[in-house]
């Protein structure tokens, strides 16, 4: 599209500008030809209006080169083919304007100073015969004046440029390190939910390698059971610390080098109470509803969940929501395990508390699970609400835990 609309492409517009100023030249060299304006030799006319335009298409390219080029031409033109009482061309006039706008837009630094000063001096013996032949200052300075207001523009739009585009990599690097914390916290809630199924999972591998090894060396003791029997259990025992041992290898792996594994059992939401005592503490007014058929028959691992995410929405009340009551619903459907955490305060909550990465971590848990997770102000009133909705059945539940209490 930038190639058919010469405006869209930046040097398709700067040859637009040389071949424009070219033409108005052409045009108005034949229009008053032999003039005191336009005076014999009429090619020398034409000579410096090619120099002097054609040299606006490269300006991106190299604009000291082309700014210089544009000025001496025209200065030259100005020059060689001055007559008395003769009037300045308005091609060549134009050209200074577009020459002095380019140093101020393309150019920087020293460089900008030192050509700036390179083309001034250049064009001085215009403007020293202008006044030579009898030309006012008035005449020359509303000429001066334009030609400054044309650099002033051009550096005023460069600097518009470059702080436009600083703004734009700040949004980026902005952009960039916002991606990159989610992304970390996102693997550290991983990390964490990891660990803690990795002791869940592992207490129960330890069960059972236990009881079977328990039940192998009763079985040979009495010596009534059969072989098959035997064979059997020493292979549960067999892959079951294959198996433990495995876990414990690759989970490990996200533990930290300097964090040494926890013997402490897992939380559940049987130890809620703990939790809701402490808030009640901070002068929190919370009210809980937890049914204790809830808990029954719950995997360890959807217990810890829907206990993370009440302790974590606590955390962020008590820390940043400036509320006064809580009200905490645990409940069991046909399906599902539902979660819902309602406060009646500012409804800005949603820090990082302590061991989490608030909202972060709980969209991951309830992900794992295969649940939804709803999250926001109520629109009743102020006040800040979470839903999760955890299925029973979710892929790392146990496929034969009942449908219901």
């Amino acid at each position: 599209m930038s190639r058919i609309w010469p405006w869209r492409n930046p040097a398709a517009r700067d040859w637009t500008v040389a071949l424009a100023l070219l033409a108005l030249g052409l045009a108005d060299i034949a229009m008053h030809p032999h003039s005191k304006q336009f005076p014999d030799p009429l090619w020398a006319n034409y000579a410096f209006l090619l120099a002097g335009a054609l040299p606006l298409g490269l300006r991106r390219k190299a604009p000291a080169t082309v700014a210089v080029l544009v000025v001496a031409a025209f200065t030259a033109w100005s020059i060689t083919m001055y007559q008395p009482s003769q009037q300045s061309s308005f091609e060549a006039f134009l050209g200074m304007l577009a020459a002095f706008y380019i140093l101020g837009a393309d150019l920087v630094g020293r460089r900008q100073l030192v050509v700036t000063l390179a083309v001034v001096v250049c064009t001085i013996p215009s403007w020293l015969l202008a006044l030579g032949y009898g030309n006012s200052p008035g005449d020359t300075i509303p000429a001066l004046v334009f030609i400054g207001l044309a650099w002033t523009v051009g550096y005023v739009l460069r600097r518009r440029r470059e702080q436009l585009a600083e703004e734009r990599r700040r949004a980026d690097r902005l952009a960039y390190e916002q991606g990159r914390l989610a992304a970390e916290a996102v693997m550290e809630e991983r990390s964490r939910m990891a660990r803690e199924l990795h002791d869940v999972v592992a207490h129960g591998l330890s069960l059972i390698v236990v009881q079977a090894a328990a039940e192998r060396r009763a079985l040979a003791q009495e010596r009534s059971s059969p072989e098959a029997s035997q064979a059997v259990l020493e292979a549960v025992e067999k892959a079951g610390r294959e198996a433990l041992a495995e876990l414990r290898l690759l989970l490990g792996l996200l533990r930290r080098p300097d964090e040494e594994p926890s013997l402490r059992p897992q939380p559940s939401l049987r130890h809620l109470d703990q939790v809701v005592d402490a808030a009640r503490a901070s002068g929190l007014d919370v009210e809980l509803s937890l049914d204790p058929e809830t808990l029954a028959a719950l995997s360890a691992g959807l217990d810890l969940t829907a206990y993370r995410i009440v302790q974590e929405c606590l955390t962020n009340v008590v820390k940043h929501a400036g509320a006064r009551r809580v009200r905490i619903d645990v409940h069991r459907t046909a399906r599902d395990l539902e979660v819902d955490v309602h406060d009646d305060g500012s409804g800005s909550g949603q820090g990082l508390p302590e061991g989490g990465h608030g909202l972060t971590g709980m969209r991951e848990r309830v992900a794992m699970y295969g649940g939804s997770l709803q999250a926001g102000p109520t629109e009743a009133g102020p006040g800040f609400r979470v839903h999760a909705r955890l299925p029973l059945t979710g892929p790392l539940t146990s496929s034969a835990s009942p449908a219901g209490p």
